[in-house]
């Protein structure tokens, strides 16, 4: 992941991911026209003011892959976050990156690498409990989070 670089939607040089080394990274792909926009977006710029200081860092690739839901220009998201969805003035307070594609052949390097290096995704919600016996879990400490 540190290998990678990607440009803020502020504007400016890009942005190594290196810098971010010994952080927790948050990598997710947003949409300001999604039907969970507000939650989300709510959702990411409250981890990032509770748990930033602890080193949680959250990362937006907006993306207009998953039935157009991004739609806007680069420069016109910020706006469409403050006055559309979520509205009411809303900035996030974690970092948005241009948009990008995130499958496919034009997909930015990091997703590439991400869906190279990460296990598929099951939409098994049974595939976990098939048998409980066999599942074994750690004790989770209060310094795990």
């Amino acid at each position: 992941v540190y290998a990678f670089s990607a440009r803020p939607l502020a504007g400016g040089e890009p942005m190594s991911l290196g810098s971010l080394r010994g952080k927790v990274l948050l990598i997710e792909n947003v949409a300001s026209l999604c039907g969970t926009t507000v939650r989300d977006y709510t959702q990411m710029n409250e981890l990032q003011r509770r748990l930033g200081p602890r080193g949680l860092v959250v990362l937006g690739f907006p993306c207009n892959q998953f039935g157009h839901q991004e739609n806007a220009k680069n420069e016109e998201i910020l706006n469409s976050l403050k006055y559309v969805r979520p509205g009411g003035g809303f900035e996030p307070n974690f970092t948005l990156f241009e948009k990008c594609e995130v499958n496919g052949a034009q997909a930015h390097p990091l997703f590439a690498f991400l869906r190279e290096s990460l296990p598929a995704p099951s939409d098994d919600t049974t595939a976990l409990m098939t048998d409980p016996k066999f599942i074994t879990w750690s004790p989770v400490c209060r310094n795990d989070v």
